[in-house]
């Protein structure tokens, strides 16, 4: 059995076993207790017949073993170890493989965990594992190459990895997002075991340590990318709201939303119905989100989004029915979900929770109308409307076929007012009860955290922040900061597992403070082109250019770099190297920046482009380009030949020949005249140029030529123009406070692992409580 029908096949065991777990789940739940094994089994086949597809990919990739396609596309002889292994997850094919591994890894663990929930719960999760496997096998990873006589293709070396994500980040990063995708069908599948028990409280006790956790794992990914784009991509920023981004944010939001409704109904048992809609929009967002960015709706307007491979219609179905078989279900439960009444109080924790939870559906709203435009301008109906509405007040980009997509201002605009209410309300909500508070006590515990906020305000207004959006941003992240460190100090005594989710408010805080700096108010750009070994300073930094070296990796694979040294402003010296070189497989200038760490916040540089030593006094010209020396002008004609007299031209050797480069001159005046400077070669003597002499005295010469490819090389003899040096063209700019944006990330991601770490303790403690009693009660018996 060959390789392509050893791993076909395993994909094939695994959607066999998955569609039988799924339906015998389904008949236990009918109540054929003898399908209970059958599920069970077909939980286990089906991850160990993924785990080993898994390995079998990697192996084909670490062997390189490129009559495979997606090896193929992917990887090459050069790449470093780590890149030819993460390249498994380069592409849509390998992107489903850790998608589906995830979730068949998680689900042996519910068969422990779920217990009585385990077929209600299996059998949702089953199914979506049923729809991502079908997607790999539509577009098979181990797929070989075929030549038009059918033959396969055995290939040297692969076409290689797309450069920009020859960067560490690669290797973590998107196996890290998938993983969040794959947690965030647990919530999704107790919330539809809750519906099909009609147990509308057990399933959120149970799924919220999951749902904490994908949150967390989601939030990782997020803050990956953003550093990733931070580090690498030269520009500036770490989110450009572009449209696959945005479609990632989108389950991030409404989780988010969700994990605070599920405390709610935990405290008290309200909002029944608000979570469960948003367990199964979550989920519904994250399979959105694959057919956005796996359909080639986006392709012309991201540079993350993958192309066309026929998945799009099928991706679209799968989505279809599975909203609506949730949606039903729910429906048919509405009216079967007891409601317990909210707190009437505005000023309690319920309300408040309940605000900020609409704010984060609004604002999903929000970025995913405008993420989903190019979508919804295929259809012509809507497209004039649309276009016309919205190109009144936003910037559009539209592309041959007719579709827009809305550019980033559509987003900075209308999301920040929102988003300013939801910061709000965390700073507020941790003081009150959940059906209300004593408003002196209230009002007495904002004394700190109000000082901090107003002397962060005042700090703010004399480092230059104006903008009121900006400074509500900073006044209520500060307030923020102050409220969840006197809740952690209250709380630490109780014990400090408790602590997790103020934890996570604070590197909220923290987020939106650097947010403020590093956006708002990073410095514009400055271009500077430095001569080698000269210096110049640019916000209180002395840059040196050094020069422009070649540094080669461990495969050999050569990457130029600027080399510059930065003297600080009290007097250390810091080098920093730029990259900027020619990928030679696809022919793209690569650059990445170099980023000088400061308390205050970054020195980010980066490269334009490197300028040789260059002589002025020379000019390349293509036949029929215009170029300039000096106060001169030149356009290319043609070239004349002529032999010595006797010649006929029908000799089979020629001794000497005269090229001459007919010319159009423009003197400074802009008057044209045409001139032929010539270059006579003769032969065992060499090249003797024949010049001509301008009016001013200076003469125009031809230096080099090539006949094949129609262009000569022009010298100007006479201007005396100086030889000018090697430069460095980069772009310099400030990055205040974007550390912030990293520790308050880091923070959020620590203080959610802990609020998980204890959810999932709790649970477990629970459920042993549980089991106990049935065994006490039949000792004493």
């Amino acid at each position: 059995m060959n390789l392509f029908m050893f791993g076909t096949l395993l994909l094939v065991v695994a959607l066999v076993a998955t569609f039988t777990a799924t339906t015998s789940y389904i008949l236990l739940i009918a109540g054929q207790r003898t399908a209970l094994n059958w599920g069970r089994w077909g939980v286990r086949i089906a991850a160990v017949a993924i785990v080993v597809a898994a390995l079998l990919l990697l192996a084909l990739f670490y062997f390189g073993r490129y009559e495979f396609d997606y090896v193929y596309n992917y990887s090459s002889n050069d790449l470093e170890l780590r890149y030819k292994l993460s390249a498994l997850w380069a592409g849509q094919q390998g992107s489903f493989m850790i998608w589906a591994l995830v979730g068949l890894l998680a689900a042996p663990l519910l068969l422990r965990r779920s217990r009585e929930f385990e077929p209600f719960v299996l059998m949702p999760l089953m199914a979506v594992q049923v729809a991502i496997i079908s997607f790999m096998l539509i577009n098979n990873p181990f797929a070989l190459r075929f030549d038009v006589a059918k033959q396969i293709i055995y290939a040297e070396d692969g076409r290689g990895l797309n450069e920009l994500l020859h960067n560490p980040w690669m290797v973590i990063h998107p196996p890290i997002l998938f993983l969040g995708y794959g947690l965030l069908a647990i919530p999704f599948a107790y919330a539809i075991a809750g519906l099909w028990r009609r147990d509308y409280d057990a399933w959120v006790k149970a799924a919220l340590p999951w749902t904490i956790t994908a949150w967390v794992v989601l939030t990782t990914a997020l803050t990956l990318g953003g550093y990733w784009a931070y580090e690498t991509l030269g520009w500036g920023g770490y989110w450009a709201w572009d449209p696959v981004e945005n479609s990632s944010l989108l389950p991030w939001l409404t989780v988010t939303a969700l994990l605070h409704g599920m405390l709610v109904q935990r405290a008290h048992g309200g909002l029944r119905r608000a979570n469960i809609s948003l367990a199964i929009a979550t989920y519904g967002l994250v399979m959105y989100a694959s057919f956005l960015t796996r359909s080639g709706i986006l392709g012309d307007f991201s540079v993350h989004s993958f192309t066309e491979d026929g998945l799009g219609t099928t991706m679209a179905v799968v989505l279809i029915l599975g909203l609506v078989a949730s949606l039903a279900i729910f429906i048919k439960r509405w009216r079967d979900i007891p409601i317990n009444k909210l707190s009437e109080n505005l000023f309690s924790r319920d309300s408040l929770f309940v605000l900020g939870m609409f704010c984060l559906v609004i604002i999903t709203l929000i970025v995913g109308i405008g993420t989903s435009m190019p979508l919804f301008s295929q259809t012509p109906v809507l497209r004039d409307g649309l276009r016309t509405t919205f190109a009144k007040a936003f910037d559009i980009a539209a592309s041959q076929d007719g579709r827009f997509s809305l550019q980033p201002s559509f987003f900075r605009t209308v999301t920040p007012p929102f988003g300013l209410v939801v910061i709000g309300l965390m700073t507020l909500a941790p003081l009150l009860g959940w059906r209300g508070g004593n408003m002196r006590k209230f009002i007495y515990a904002l004394r700190m955290p109000a000082i901090l906020a107003v002397v962060a305000t005042v700090v703010g207004l004399l480092l230059g922040v104006r903008k009121p959006l900006s400074l509500a941003y900073l006044g209520l992240g500060s307030l923020g900061l102050g409220v969840n460190l006197l809740m952690i100090v209250r709380t630490v005594r109780g014990g400090w597992m408790r602590i997790g989710g103020y934890a996570a408010h604070i590197g909220a805080a923290l987020l939106v403070i650097g947010f403020v700096g590093s956006s708002a108010y990073s410095s514009p750009d400055i271009n500077m082109t430095i001569p080698l070994n000269t210096t110049q300073t640019a916000f209180g930094h002395k840059i040196t250019f050094e020069g422009y070296a070649t540094r080669t990796n461990n495969q050999g694979a050569e990457k130029g770099v600027i080399d510059l040294a930065v003297q600080r402003e009290n007097g250390a010296v810091q080098d920093a190297a730029p990259q900027l070189y020619l990928n030679p497989r696809d022919g793209q200038w690569i650059s990445n920046p170099a980023i000088i760490r400061e308390w205050w916040g970054d020195l980010y540089i980066s490269p334009g482009k490197y300028l040789a030593e260059s002589n002025p006094n020379l000019l390349t010209l293509a036949q029929g380009q215009k170029g300039s020396v000096g106060p001169y002008s030149f356009v290319f004609q043609n070239f004349d030949y002529s032999l010595p007299e006797g010649h006929t031209g029908a000799e089979t050797n020629t001794d000497e020949i005269t090229i001459k480069a007919r010319l159009t001159f423009y003197d400074e005046a802009g008057n044209a005249t045409t001139i032929e400077p010539g270059l006579r070669a003769i032969a065992e003597v060499g090249n003797q140029p024949e010049p001509y002499t301008l009016a001013d005295g200076n003469q125009v010469l031809i230096s080099a030529l090539s006949l094949e490819n129609r262009q000569v090389q022009l010298q100007i003899v006479g201007l005396d123009l100086p030889i000018l040096p090697e430069r460095a063209d980069i772009f310099v700019s400030t990055k205040p406070a974007v550390g912030l944006v990293w520790v308050g990330t880091v923070v959020m991601t620590l203080g959610g692992s802990l609020a998980a770490t204890r959810r999932f303790i709790e649970h477990a403690t629970k459920k042993r409580a549980q089991a106990s009693v049935p065994e006490a009660a039949t000792q004493a018996a």
